[in-house]
């Protein structure tokens, strides 16, 4: 079974070969999962609890605006895909930042 680390590097991966906002929204929630169960019981666990929280409030709401949006318009779409790379490109920094993964 690959290690959290190589999990976490698959799923950036995985992230940049989607084009689908509702699948974005899976694999950042995952990461962030799993850089939360990294953090657990270590003393960088309180420095990023406001982080995460914050990072699932935001990913909640652009969930949100998928489903009250059933077709999305060029402009949602451009928007959601932008919200979501900034979200992949924080836990990225956070990760290798904490040495999780390795740029």
């Amino acid at each position: 079974m690959p290690s959290l680390s190589e999990q976490i590097y698959n799923l950036l991966e995985n992230f940049d070969y989607s084009s689908n906002p509702e699948e974005r929204i899976r694999i950042l929630r995952g990461i962030l999962g799993r850089l939360s169960s990294i953090m657990y019981g270590s003393e960088k666990e309180e420095e990023y609890t406001e982080v995460f929280r914050r990072l699932k409030i935001r990913l909640k709401e652009l969930r949100e605006e998928i489903t009250k949006n059933e077709k999305l318009e060029p402009d949602l779409w451009k928007y959601l895909m932008n919200s979501l790379e900034e979200i992949r490109d924080e836990l990225e920094r956070i990760a290798v930042k904490e040495n999780v993964i390795e740029r």
